[in-house]
């Protein structure tokens, strides 16, 4: 049950809320369902119509996370089902590794920042302009006074 000990305050809320109405919070083990009533966030309002599809109703990813993790260990019962979910995170899975490979491969990462930095650079070169501080100017007055002696 370790597992749980990570979920959020409001996604407990979400969980609860969703559960219930879908008549399915019943499934989890006691530990789970004690865990999840003590830690939601009571302040926090969420409504949930059981007539509009899951996925447009839940903006946050950790609770989607969550329940997708739920439903595959304790809620659903069909083997196959299990087994075309399973594939599915394991499709998913290969496709984000792939992307974090492209993004961060040693042999690009410097390619695309020269690109970005060369973009940065404006095409104008500003001059810079020397000014005299106030202790050098009293130094060269002293040495104009003493070469004039000589």
């Amino acid at each position: 049950m370790e597992e749980v000990r990570t979920i959020d305050s409001k996604s407990c809320k979400e969980i609860y809320v969703i559960l219930n109405k879908l008549g399915l919070f019943y499934k989890l083990p006691i530990e789970l369902k004690e865990y999840i009533i003590q830690n939601q966030d009571l302040s926090y309002k969420y409504d949930f119509n059981i007539d509009l599809p899951l996925v447009y109703q839940i903006d946050n990813e950790n609770t989607k996370a969550y329940i997708s993790y739920l439903y595959l260990k304790y809620i659903n019962d069909s083997d196959n089902e299990k087994n075309i979910l399973l594939r599915k995170y394991e499709q998913n899975e290969k496709i984000y590794q792939e992307k974090l490979i492209e993004k961060y491969d040693s042999n690009n990462i410097f390619k695309n920042k020269e690109i970005e930095n060369a973009e940065n650079i404006p095409n104008t070169v500003a001059i810079v302009e020397y000014k005299e501080t106030i202790i050098s100017k009293v130094i060269n007055r002293i040495k104009n006074i003493f070469s004039r002696k000589n």
